[in-house]
């Protein structure tokens, strides 16, 4: 009998724990984030939501993300590493608010 490894979507309880995390990676982190709140100014943020829920749930290997591609969409915006590791940071944090471990949050983030 083969065992069925859960991708990390599943692992980490799928669509109702990414919503949350999302939910949270922004209202409480990136919104209020000096580092990257900026871009976030006249954006739907109800859209944005439901984009990034969509985009996480794919790279941790759930439902496929049939959106714009990563690079595509944030083109224009000049992004620089420092404005990667704080959505990282921010991430991070989100998933220790929802008591994800360091190990898993680990997995996420390297995604």
């Amino acid at each position: 009998m083969s065992t069925i490894e859960k991708s990390l979507y599943q692992t980490l309880g799928g669509e109702e724990t990414i919503s949350q995390v999302i939910d949270l990676f922004y209202s409480k982190y990136v919104l209020n984030d000096v580092r990257i709140k900026q871009f976030f100014v006249g954006v739907d943020m109800e859209k944005q939501r439901i984009i990034q829920a969509k985009s996480l749930a794919c790279a941790l290997g759930g439902p496929a993300n049939n959106g714009e591609k990563m690079n595509i969409a944030h083109h224009h915006l000049n992004l620089k590493d420092e404005h990667f590791d704080a959505v990282v940071d921010d991430l991070g944090k989100a998933l220790r608010d929802l008591n994800v471990s360091e190990e898993m949050i680990a997995k996420v983030v390297t995604s």
